[in-house]
């Protein structure tokens, strides 16, 4: 019985994430916030393109900033196709080596792959310490979500399931 609870439960975080339309829009002081922190950062011109999609590097450098997580010490050789010299190695073997993120069925990160909304909500959920839960609840992606609306995290957010995430909404996570 409890499993079916937990299933419903789940059924329906998942279905209410995925059913509005964008809502939230990043503040000018989210914005400040984000650039005075270094964790996002804009083009040349200093465009945060709050529009546009986010690949996996950008979304894994942008977690570890915020979360403070180190990259002098790392794990080498993380993953096959990131090499030492892709500008987010070290952001990247730093994550997985915390437990932030974990490689396809391959084996492979994906880097310059957008992060979908599921994606970065596993990530943000991992750095906070709620991974323990999400997996109680069916793990990855349902739990997580079902996790990250529990928590707070996705309140007045509004995501499409297996979409790529935009900037303006990975800011207002993180």
């Amino acid at each position: 019985m409890k499993k079916i609870i937990c299933l419903v439960v789940v059924v329906v975080s998942l279905l209410s994430v995925s059913v509005c339309v964008n809502a939230a829009v990043m503040t000018k002081e989210q914005q400040n916030e984000l650039t005075n922190l270094s964790i996002m950062t804009g083009d040349p011109n200093g465009d945060l393109r709050l529009n546009d999609t986010i690949t996996r590097a950008e979304a894994i450098k942008m977690i570890c900033v915020a979360g403070n997580i180190g990259t002098s010490v790392i794990e080498t050789n993380a993953y096959p196709d990131v090499p030492e010299n892709h500008w987010a190695y070290s952001y990247i073997a730093a994550a997985k080596a915390n437990g932030l993120v974990n490689g396809d069925e391959n084996g492979n990160c994906n880097p310059e792959n957008d992060v979908t909304n599921e994606e970065i909500v596993k990530m943000l959920d991992c750095l906070l310490g709620y991974e323990p839960m999400a997996s109680t609840l069916s793990g990855y992606p349902a739990g997580y979500t079902a996790v990250a609306a529990k928590i707070g995290l996705t309140k007045d957010m509004c995501f499409s399931v297996d979409t790529p995430a935009i900037r303006n909404d990975v800011g207002i996570l993180i």
